[in-house]
């Protein structure tokens, strides 16, 4: 009886196993490229906050810096402790990160909502791309970084 979880490979993965582990990763990513865009309720948001276009801005500035050089970081830290045993407990801090956001109140409140959640988003992304690679085979890796992009 093989268990689901053993994170050892005895064989490479092929068939239905190899796609099923390989949309998992290319899912990951997904989500977290589309739970910080918030761009369609921008104009609610600026009004609600009583924020400036700028101040908006200079926000999402503020979270994008912090999630690339949490990228910087992720990515070290997931080739030491595991792409797996980061990336599930990750993307479910990602899902608490999001459901904060909808308790800020203020311009202040929304930049560190959007920091802590671009910067757990950036450590959980640099594993992402390693398990694409990982789990599609070298005739199939272009097409693999194709979905994932």
């Amino acid at each position: 009886m093989r268990l689901s979880y053993v994170r050892e490979l005895d064989e490479y993965p092929t068939g239905a196993r190899r796609m099923k582990i390989l949309t998992m990763a290319v899912l990951a990513i997904l989500i977290g490229s589309y739970e910080a865009q918030i761009a369609p309720v921008v104009p609610l948001l600026l009004k609600d906050l009583h924020m400036t276009l700028a101040t908006y801005g200079a926000v999402s500035g503020a979270a994008a810096i912090a999630g690339a050089i949490a990228s910087i970081l992720g990515g070290r830290l997931t080739d030491r402790l595991g792409r797996v045993r980061l990336l599930v407990p990750l993307m479910m801090l990602t899902a608490v990160c999001c459901f904060v956001m909808t308790l800020v109140h203020s311009p202040r409140d929304l930049l560190l909502a959007r920091i802590l959640l671009a910067f757990v988003d950036g450590v959980a992304m640099a594993s992402t791309a390693p398990l694409v690679r990982d789990f599609s085979p070298r005739l199939g890796r272009a097409q693999a970084f194709g979905f994932w992009t």
